[in-house]
């Protein structure tokens, strides 16, 4: 869980500066390596996401992680938009998105040695987190996932696209911008 932890204080870190720019700091992945690691910030604004507000937070959080040094060695910097498979920080996420799919890994295997689920999310009671697994219900306590993500219902997003002519969706496409940090 110290990635979690790290993760979390990065958060609390970066979310006023972002929030100052008028987005919402969804929270980051830290994936660290022996040659650097990656660190991935996911924001969200009421509008969505374009590639240069990824770049513009990207340039205000660049000199707060290099004054404040959360992490050692060299890594890269991502600033991206969510996207359609859009990961779950918190229980207020899974609570947006009540009656979706979602993928769920945990920290420690389930009583009968799953790890990795795939379900509805049915309902949020605080901590702790009730999907709907092929019709058997399972219930998660927020701490013990390590990652959640959004599954996305392709043959819907299609059939829209295919309506609208073949058209791109009317939402901004999602933004990266990669910076390296030593």
């Amino acid at each position: 869980m110290k990635v979690k932890v790290k993760e979390q204080a990065i958060q609390a870190l970066l979310s006023p500066s972002i929030e100052a720019l008028g987005f919402e700091c969804l929270g980051v992945e830290w994936s660290g390596h022996r040659r650097g690691g990656r660190l991935r910030v996911f924001i969200d604004g009421p509008e969505g996401v374009r590639v240069e507000d990824c770049e513009r937070v990207s340039r205000e959080i660049e000199p707060l992680l290099d004054l404040e040094d959360p992490i050692a060695g060299t890594y890269t910097l991502e600033v991206s938009s969510p996207g359609i498979e859009r990961p779950l920080f918190t229980p207020l996420h899974f609570e947006r998105h009540r009656g979706e799919t979602v993928t769920v890994t945990l920290a420690h295997p389930l009583r009968d040695g799953r790890r990795r689920l795939q379900g509805i999310v049915r309902a949020v009671h605080g901590e702790r987190i009730q999907l709907d697994c092929g019709g058997e219900s399972v219930e998660v306590n927020h701490e013990d996932i390590l990652r959640a993500r959004l599954v996305a219902d392709w043959q819907t997003i299609f059939a829209e696209r295919s309506s609208r002519g073949g058209k791109s969706p009317s939402t901004p496409p999602a933004g990266r911008r990669s910076s390296k940090h030593e």
